[in-house]
């Protein structure tokens, strides 16, 4: 949703001036396309060649298909390196023929969902199942994937001709491909259904500490937690997750970076490379 949210000032904030008979408290006005893209052209601008843009997906309103072309000419003008193609955003095109991704340039990325004609991920001018980026010297790979757990069975019925493959078995074959591209770094856009939350520690204002900053998470069954289970050790270096809380942390060693996204949040992590270590 690129429209602007309306949301109630802070807790802390009424709290603070709650008798002060001056502050009406307004809602205010969040995000919309006006906002981010001010934003975003400032990232880009201040850190040129430094910088990686991705988007977690789930880009269109699922109940209102006529925003689809304004949405899609909003991600051709960002020029995003990629964007997580999610089955929720699969299931928009494929029920509405006003989408016309074709006439857009959008880096549209997924590891898992299999085009059942060809056998292969999707792949032409605006899907990809993954991307190998060159910023500050180094070559990251970035693969992508996409749960069908959390659509219901009325939506999957809109799914004919894909598969969706084994996140982990589409993960291990981008990853052989960008090895072979000579990827220095993995990150993996993931969009699951998880629940994890992120850590408030009072005792430290850093991630000096890694076991200050762990992830809380849905337990056993949650996806995220599955995924990285069943990851062979040191294959990824680092998740960003579209479903969750905004925030960021830690599972075990791993940095994981997730945001609701919706048009209304940016999410930005700091990673620095020891080139002599080639060390992340």
């Amino acid at each position: 949703n690129l429209n602007p949210k309306k949301e109630e000032f802070p807790d802390q904030f009424i709290k603070l001036h709650g008798d002060d008979k001056r502050f009406k408290f307004p809602k205010l006005e969040v995000g919309g396309a006006a906002v981010l893209s001010s934003y975003l052209r400032i990232f880009q601008k201040r850190y040129p060649k430094q910088s990686i843009l991705l988007d977690t997906g789930n880009i269109f309103d699922h109940f209102d298909d006529s925003n689809s072309e304004k949405t899609l000419r909003f991600y051709e003008k960002i020029k995003f390196d990629g964007v997580l193609y999610t089955h929720r955003d699969l299931t928009t095109y494929l029920k509405n023929t006003k989408n016309n991704e074709a006439s857009f340039k959008v880096p549209f990325l997924n590891s898992n969902i299999i085009d059942l004609k060809t056998g292969e991920p999707f792949a032409d001018q605006n899907h990809a199942p993954y991307k190998l980026i060159k910023v500050s010297g180094l070559k990251v790979g970035i693969i992508a994937v996409t749960s069908l757990e959390t659509l219901n069975s009325e939506k999957r019925k809109n799914l004919s001709g894909v598969y969706f493959e084994d996140p982990i078995l589409s993960f291990l074959k981008a990853k052989k491909a960008l090895a072979r591209k000579g990827a220095q770094l993995i990150f993996l856009m993931a969009h699951l259904n998880s629940h994890c939350k992120a850590p408030y520690p009072k005792e430290s204002k850093t991630f000096a500490s890694r076991a200050n900053y762990q992830l809380s998470c849905g337990g056993k069954s949650d996806e995220l937690m599955t995924l990285i289970r069943r990851l062979p050790p040191h294959s990824v270096d680092a998740i960003v997750l579209s479903k969750g809380t905004l925030g960021s942390g830690y599972i075990g060693d791993l940095p994981v970076i997730q945001g609701p996204g919706k048009g209304q949040y940016i999410s930005r992590v700091d990673f620095y490379y020891d080139i002599g270590e080639a060390k992340l």
